[in-house]
C-alpha cells in the first residue's frame, strides 16, 4: 500500500512538471518577438556638419575649462601649501625666539643680581678695612693702619674713602714717627692727580711740607 502512493505521488509530480513546461517559452519563440531580424544594422541619427563643429566646439571649451578649473585648484592648493609652510616656519622660529630672548632676560636678571651681591659684598669689605685702618690710625698705629687700608686698596684702589685713608697713614707715620718718608711724594702727587685739590688733600699736602721746612732738630 504505501509503495503504491509513492509511485502514485511521483506521476503526478511529473505530470504537473510537463504543464509547466508546456507554458514556458523556446528560445525560438521568444526570438520571433523581437521587431528586428538578424544582418540588419543598427541605425543612428547623423547630425548636420554645422552643428557637429559646434558640438566639437563646446566640447573643447568645455574640456578647456575644466583644465583650467584643474589647474587653477592645483595652483590654489600649492600656494595654501607654500602659506601653511612659512606660517608654520614662522610660528616655530618666533616660538624659537621668544625662548631665547626669555633666557637671555633671565641671564641678564642673573647677572645684575650677581653684580649687585659682589657689589654689597666688595662694599662690606671696604667699609670692615677703613673702619679697621680709621680706628687704628685715631690711636697712632700707623703701621696696622697702612695693612688695613693697603687691604681696602686691594677691593677698589680708585675709591675716593681708601685713597684719603691709604695716605693719611702715610704721611702721619712720616710727620710723626719719621717712617717711609721716600713714598710721600708719589703717595701726594698719586692723590692729587686723582680726587684733584679737595680739602683733605690740601691738609696732607700742608702737613708734610711743614714737616719738610722744619729743622732736623724739630722734627
Amino acid at each position: 500500500m504505501g509503495f503504491e502512493g509513492s509511485v502514485l505521488a511521483m506521476i503526478n509530480t511529473l505530470k504537473n512538471n510537463k504543464k509547466l513546461l508546456a507554458r514556458r517559452k523556446t528560445f525560438k519563440d521568444r526570438r520571433k518577438e523581437f521587431s528586428y531580424k538578424k544582418g540588419n544594422p543598427l541605425k543612428f541619427k547623423e547630425l548636420p556638419e554645422k552643428e557637429l563643429n559646434e558640438l566639437k566646439v563646446r566640447i573643447k571649451a568645455k574640456l578647456k575649462k575644466e583644465r583650467r578649473i584643474k589647474t587653477t585648484v592645483i595652483i590654489v592648493l600649492m600656494m595654501l601649501l607654500v602659506y601653511l609652510s612659512i606660517t608654520m616656519f614662522n610660528i616655530i622660529n618666533n616660538r624659537t625666539i621668544e625662548k631665547q630672548t626669555r633666557e637671555l632676560e633671565q641671564q641678564r636678571i642673573y647677572f645684575e643680581w650677581q653684580e649687585k651681591e659682589n657689589a654689597k659684598r666688595k662694599e662690606a669689605r671696604i667699609v670692615y678695612y677703613l673702619n679697621k685702618g680709621y680706628g687704628n690710625l685715631s690711636q697712632g698705629n700707623y703701621q696696622d693702619a697702612k695693612y688695613f687700608f693697603y687691604k681696602a686698596k686691594q677691593q677698589d684702589k680708585s675709591d675716593y674713602r681708601v685713597m684719603i685713608g691709604y695716605a693719611k697713614a702715610y704721611v702721619y707715620d712720616c710727620v710723626f714717627n719719621d717712617r717711609e718718608c721716600e713714598y710721600i711724594d708719589e703717595i701726594l702727587t698719586n692723590l692729587k692727580s686723582k680726587i684733584g685739590t679737595s680739602a683733605e688733600v690740601l691738609e696732607l699736602i700742608e702737613l708734610y711740607t711743614e714737616k719738610q721746612t722744619l729743622p732736623n732738630n724739630l722734627q
